[in-house]
């Protein structure tokens, strides 16, 4: 057993036997996973995120007693944020908004100047634009294993499915996104030269 999952059963193990401070070590260790999971997931929406982050621990901690000590704590926790994220999410397209929110200078290098920044946000528009139009079980794979860089082993365990089928679901997702970023830099391309934009001929040879 990993030291982080000892650490984690051992906190369980006390949270079941009254000691309701052993749960908060567990808020500690995952708060931060579970709430840029959720913030992902809302799109930024700061307000939703951290309400869906709290729900998840409080139905973690009144779930505590059918979680099995012998099996990784993180997987099963993860499971409660996803299903908590999907339920956000149908609610979201139940009574969509004409607007949504974005932060990505929250994520960006305040090194940065302002050309890199505005090219850094271009960028992540366009990935972001694509990751949306995957269907959702492949949106969730590359959110998770490359937004939150979660290990392989805990996304499986925490979809309930064997690795090679997320290994290979997350290729496929991989290979579909590449296509579409090539295509959205292919369309950009075409938008420039039929709005009178021209490529910079060659320098003849003197």
């Amino acid at each position: 057993m990993e030291p982080r999952d000892a650490a984690d059963a051992a906190a369980v193990r006390l949270c079941l036997h009254g000691d309701r401070a052993a749960f908060a070590e567990l808020v500690v260790a995952y708060q931060d996973r579970i709430y840029g999971l959720a913030w992902r997931w809302c799109r930024g929406d700061r307000t939703e995120a951290l309400d869906i982050a709290q729900d998840v621990f409080l139905r973690a901690y009144a779930s505590l007693g059918r979680f099995d000590p012998a099996r990784p704590f993180a997987p099963w926790l993860l499971r409660i944020a996803l299903n908590r994220c999907r339920d956000a999410a149908r609610r979201r397209k139940a009574h969509p908004t004409t607007a949504e929110a974005t932060d990505w200078a929250a994520i960006a290098d305040p090194a940065d100047g302002p050309e890199a920044l505005a090219l850094a946000a271009e960028e992540r528009r366009a990935v972001r634009a694509a990751v949306a139009t995957l269907p959702e079980a492949q949106r969730l794979l590359v959110l998770l294993a490359y937004d939150r860089a979660l290990p392989l082993t805990e996304i499986a365990g925490a979809l309930g499915l064997p690795l090679s089928i997320v290994k290979n679901r997350l290729m496929r997702a991989r290979r579909i996104l590449a296509a579409r970023l090539r295509e959205g830099e292919a369309d950009a391309c075409g938008d420039d030269v039929r709005g009178g934009a021209r490529p910079v001929a060659p320098t003849p040879p003197r």
